[in-house]
């Protein structure tokens, strides 16, 4: 069994989670409790999984336009909670970032050949290039706009596909 797990606790004071430590306010406060939650969710899992404790899949953040260091440091600790626990990694974040450029944010990336012989995924073939975000949303990989009811996206995004399709690649390496 596999739980997949990536948490934002996003820079500003938007997740409730965070208790309203900001990323602005005071990086180390919002580290060491990235950090503790890290270690409680690896624990609560481990618990709920009782004797048969599922594997951990920590999902790598993609670049992010305004805090670029914060995604590099919140990724730097999946890898060695997921080191430190046995866990696994999944860098879904690099499919979405320029292949030379880790942490560089881009709107558009090269269609990859999976995009290409599906051609709803390569979103400008003319220009062999697809669309991760919409032009008002540098945050979110739906090509449909947000609302205010959280829903699942209603529409095919190469964005969302990328980072499902590494997911998935992780643990079925695993699992063979």
């Amino acid at each position: 069994d596999y739980v997949v797990m990536q948490f934002w606790g996003n820079a500003w004071g938007y997740t409730w989670c965070m208790d309203g430590i900001t990323y602005n306010a005071s990086q180390q406060r919002y580290f060491t409790r990235y950090k503790a939650d890290l270690r409680r969710l690896t624990e609560q899992i481990a618990a709920a999984g009782g004797t048969r404790r599922p594997r951990i899949v920590w999902v790598l953040q993609g670049p992010d336009p305004i805090t670029p260091d914060r995604v590099r440091r919140v990724n730097h600790m999946y890898e060695q909670q997921a080191a430190a626990s046995g866990d696994l990694v999944a860098d879904a974040g690099a499919t979405v970032s320029p292949a030379d450029a880790r942490y560089t944010w881009s709107q558009y990336l090269p269609c990859t050949a999976y995009e290409h012989e599906h051609r709803d995924y390569c979103t400008q073939p003319g220009r062999d290039r697809t669309a991760l975000h919409l032009d008002q949303d540098y945050l979110h990989f739906c090509l449909a706009p947000t609302t205010a009811t959280p829903k699942p996206c209603p529409v095919r995004s190469p964005g969302i596909l990328r980072i499902t399709r590494e997911i998935t690649r992780v643990i079925g390496e695993r699992a063979r």
